[in-house]
């Protein structure tokens, strides 16, 4: 009987620490979308607005 205890704690354990490693892994995926998002995000408005945003806004004034 103990032995089929610590086999059902250990299987227990064993899938609580497999959903925790997939929360992790969802919140690294989220946390490079974003990432990436804000690079393409920068790299838009680097080619629109140039290496001197203020240059442009004058002249767009």
């Amino acid at each position: 009987m103990v032995v089929q205890g610590v086999t059902i704690v250990s299987v227990l354990a064993g899938v609580a620490f497999v959903a925790w490693e997939l929360e992790q892994n969802r919140e690294l995926v989220r946390l490079e979308m974003f990432s990436e998002g804000t690079i393409a995000n920068r790299a838009t408005d680097l080619a629109l607005a140039g290496e001197n945003p203020a240059l442009v806004l004058a002249k767009a004034c």
